[in-house]
């Protein structure tokens, strides 16, 4: 029975680090300079025609920059505008949400690795559009 104990001690300690270990490995991933390379926009949520489409990606892809930094705030560079405000991960790391003085975003995070960051996002005035961002090489 105490040999049992400890080794339930032990996994719990294994399973313990291995957690943080996790999350510690998104916020990793995460904090980085990012570029645009690919937007698709929700033509029942962004009112864009379809002229002005393939001249709004790029310039997405010219001048769109994220920045997420260690302190979970970020800095965005739009092609008009720039941004900062504060970035968390949800509980399960499957969602990244931003906030900045004007409004805030959900992003269902499809895919984060090392070469790339995949995200549908949802901002809080209903448009829904998917980024593929890289990171930029320093």
């Amino acid at each position: 029975m105490r040999n049992t104990n400890n080794e339930v001690k032990a996994v719990g300690i294994v399973l313990f680090f291995l957690l943080i270990a996790g999350c510690n490995s998104s916020e990793k991933l995460l904090c980085k300079t990012w570029k645009v390379i690919d937007v698709e926009f929700d033509e029942a949520t962004v009112n864009i025609s379809k002229k002005d489409k393939p001249l709004m990606v790029q310039q997405l892809r010219d001048s769109c920059l994220f920045i997420f930094y260690k302190d979970h705030t970020y800095f965005s560079k739009l092609p008009q505008q720039t941004e900062t405000g504060v970035w968390n991960f949800s509980k399960n790391r499957d969602t990244l949400y931003t906030q900045n003085n004007h409004t805030g975003a959900a992003a269902k995070i499809n895919v984060l690795s090392e070469i790339a960051l995949d995200i549908d996002a949802y901002v809080r005035d209903g448009t829904h559009m998917k980024f593929v961002l890289v990171p930029v090489q320093k």
